[in-house]
């Protein structure tokens, strides 16, 4: 066989895993349904995560005296009141991103996506929620307010639109990597 055919005939074999897995995917065995989105073109980020950086998926009160316990007075002033209404719905889950504290202004945390993995199958995993976190940090000539800043993102999220518990949550950077540096998992599992 020729080197042209070879390739051709390979090409067309990875076509068609390709394709099976994206059908197996498709067909509701691990599908995936994204049940937030938004943009943040340009965002960059270099280094670790600031020591106390904190990401979390809010069912209950009981995750938001969590919250309360971990977020900064300044966030909380901000945003726990917003936290608590949606919380207090009934029909709403709150996904909170805390940066952590920023010695000068320029850094912005943003909720870019959250999505559900249904599990494969009833024996072998959980749901999985992941949450794609964007960070930014400004650029070395870039002008900044000199002064101490709290960056933060909270969105609703519909109850109804989360799997059934238990179900495990992620939280990652855009490109799929779990957050990093904060001490805390970025892998966590629901009760």
């Amino acid at each position: 066989m020729h080197a042209a055919a070879r390739s051709r005939l390979l090409l067309l074999g990875l076509l068609l895993a390709a394709g099976a897995g994206w059908l197996l995917t498709a067909s509701g065995n691990g599908s995936s349904r994204i049940i937030y989105e938004t943009d943040v073109p340009g965002w960059r980020w270099t280094g670790g995560s600031f020591r106390d950086q904190y990401v979390a998926l809010l069912l209950d009160e009981t995750d938001l005296r969590r919250a309360r316990a971990a977020l900064p007075d300044p966030v909380w002033r901000q945003a726990g009141q917003q936290m608590e209404e949606w919380l207090a719905a009934g029909d709403t889950a709150v996904v909170v991103a805390y940066l952590g504290e920023a010695s000068t202004g320029g850094y912005a945390i943003r909720i870019v996506r959250v999505e559900v993995q249904e599990a494969r199958d009833k024996k072998e995993s959980r749901p999985v929620v992941t949450v794609t976190v964007a960070r930014r940090r400004p650029g070395p000539d870039e002008f900044v307010t000199q002064a101490f800043t709290y960056p933060y993102d909270a969105v609703p999220v519909a109850k109804d639109q989360l799997p059934d518990e238990p179900f495990d949550v992620r939280f990652v950077d855009p490109d799929g990597q779990p957050l990093d540096g904060d001490g805390r998992p970025a892998f966590l599992r629901r009760r």
